[in-house]
């Protein structure tokens, strides 16, 4: 997703708000960078709590975004 396309569904949903971007709550933020950054189809399997889906997608997201050395990079450590 695009930056413009979020502000744009979250102008349709909340209104405009002007010079300032429209709000949009902790879930709806999540969901859009779950899907920026792990995929549109990205869905856990374990049994897990919603807090516990949240913890584990922003270690993925950290994970993904940290600057590795090439060794690391190399064997996906």
């Amino acid at each position: 997703m695009k930056p413009e396309e979020f502000v744009n569904k979250q102008e349709e949903k909340y209104g405009n708000f002007g010079i300032m971007y429209p709000p949009s709550t902790d879930k709806e933020a999540l969901n859009a960078l779950t899907e920026h950054f792990l995929g549109k189809d990205w869905y856990t399997a374990n049994p897990s709590n919603s807090e516990q889906v949240n913890t584990e997608i922003v270690a993925l997201i950290l994970d993904k975004t940290q600057p590795k050395k090439w060794y690391q990079r190399l064997f996906n450590i």
